[in-house]
């Protein structure tokens, strides 16, 4: 998932304009509970510093430490202040060679998290009237185990505002492929964490030893995980390239081929996505009908020139081949793991509510939305582009058309269509061969990945014979069989 780092100044805004408020609060929790232990902010806080260097690089994202062992252990053996201080202590030693930003940043994300559970410790122990674990050990337990899972959810999506101010990456996109597969592990440690943290309270002595053995195995496997989850986003990134290359490579045919068939691409795509929008649907899913949009006519690249480029009306032989486009772009996505989906709302974008489309005569409950969304949008631009037979149509044709036909058309594509031109986006009926390549860059720069990679979508057998293959007629087949 290899992103371009996004321009630092929001990032330098946000992280310098809340260091303060982080200092200021951690000033506050010291006058509020004290700061008795200050040798252990000093192991702590070295602790941390070497887990910090235990750093796994994620493109696209950042760095990933078990730092966070050091922080809610220190969370819950000191008050809430001293707890604070430890994260600045880590913030700083891990992130001084970087620079200042990279510093304001790991102190705001290890400090607001540990201070939130700091104070929810303290809240929760002060209700239960648990002075230390000894006064109820298992209350204890729990209470510290939800206060550090308090810490990584914090963390967690400080990480992934992080990420999106500085390299682009979407929250929702870091949550799902860097920071979940990490939560198979952090109840994990937040169990350790807090049973270790307890005994170590209840015991005295030489005999604290034997926790902070436990401990100390326990953030050895960390990085383990880590590395192994590297490894996952660095396969998926390379097949996130792979799927952008074959992307480029359909786009220079189809340029190659007919520009005019490239640019009426485009401005499918870019009202397709858009309807998406309009009408609620997720990210990912706008992101996949972008995708859809940009390969409906792949498949003219297979029919035949003097059919494709020809200015004047087609014949019934003609219409035939050029009906077959659709059915040729599915075949050409169909084998492309991951594509189903799209190949599927290529084949069907022809399809009519009423049955009377093609390439399958599908009726309404039987067309998938997304066919349904490029159907309008293709119908919509045709209409409204200038054809060698015909001068362009007005939108508001253009739409009568839609809203008049509504036996052919899904209604609710069509409102989301009338309230995108209300909005003023019906510019795109101008687009021209640039906006081509512009929307298959940001098809590739923000690739949204399909839900189930294993679904393969098989183009169905023709139910007629192939364009340009002649039909025998009765007579001619009696002679066929009595030649046999």
């Amino acid at each position: 998932m290899r992103r371009q780092p996004n321009s630092p100044l929001a990032a330098r805004l946000a992280a310098y304009g809340v260091l303060p408020v982080v200092l200021a609060l951690t000033w506050l929790a010291i006058d509020a509970w004290g700061a008795d232990s200050w040798r252990s902010v000093a192991l702590l806080g070295a602790a941390g510093i070497v887990l910090g260097n235990l750093r796994t690089g994620f493109p696209g994202f950042g760095q990933i430490s078990p730092v966070g062992v050091a922080v809610t252990t220190a969370g819950l053996v000191l008050e809430p202040g001293l707890a604070a201080v430890v994260a600045i202590v880590i913030g700083v030693g891990i992130s001084i060679r970087r620079g200042p930003l990279s510093c304001a940043i790991n102190v705001t994300m290890l400090t607001l998290p540990v201070l939130a559970m700091g104070a929810l410790s303290e809240w929760a122990r002060g209700l239960a009237g648990l002075g230390s674990p000894s006064e109820g050990p298992v209350a204890w337990f729990l209470l510290a185990f939800l206060a550090t899972l308090v810490f990584y959810l914090a963390n967690a999506l400080l990480a992934a505002v992080a990420a999106r101010l500085r390299f682009g990456a979407p929250m929702g996109t870091f949550l799902r492929d860097a920071a979940r597969p990490l939560f198979v592990l952090d109840p994990i440690i937040a169990v350790s964490v807090a049973a270790l943290s307890e005994l170590y309270l209840l015991l005295s002595g030489s005999a604290r030893v034997l926790p902070i053995l436990v401990a100390a195995g326990t953030i050895a496997s960390v990085p383990i995980f880590h590395r192994s989850n590297q490894r996952r986003m660095e396969a998926m990134g390379q097949r996130e390239d792979l799927a952008r290359a074959i992307f480029t490579s359909f786009a220079r045919l189809l340029e190659m081929k007919d520009p005019e068939t490239a640019g009426h691409s485009a401005r499918v795509a870019m009202y397709s996505r858009d309807i998406a929008l309009i009408m609620g649907l997720e990210a990912d899913e706008q992101g996949r009908i972008h995708l859809a949009g940009l390969l409906h006519d792949v498949g003219k690249v297979g029919v035949p020139d003097e059919v494709l480029l020809k200015p004047g009306r087609l014949t019934d032989e003609e219409r035939l081949m050029m009906e077959d486009h659709a059915r040729l772009s599915a075949e050409a996505l169909a084998g492309i793991p991951g594509f189903a989906d799209l190949a599927e709302m290529v084949y069907a974008h022809h399809e009519r509510l009423d049955g009377s489309g093609y390439p399958e005569g599908l009726k309404d409950p039987d067309i998938p939305l997304g066919a349904r969304i490029l159907g309008v949008a293709d119908t919509f631009e045709a209409i409204t582009a200038v054809r060698p037979y015909r001068p362009a149509r007005t939108v508001e044709q253009a739409l009568a058309v839609l809203t008049t036909e509504d036996w052919l058309f899904d209604q609710e594509v069509v409102a989301a269509l009338r309230t995108l031109v209300e909005m003023g986006s019906n510019d795109y009926r101008y687009g021209t061969l640039a906006d081509f390549t512009s929307e298959w860059e940001k098809a590739g720069a923000k690739l949204p990945e399909s839900k189930d990679m294993e679904r393969v979508f098989v183009v169905p057998a023709r139910r007629r014979p192939a364009p340009g293959v002649p039909v025998a007629t009765p007579a001619e087949l009696a002679v066929t069989v009595e030649a046999a």
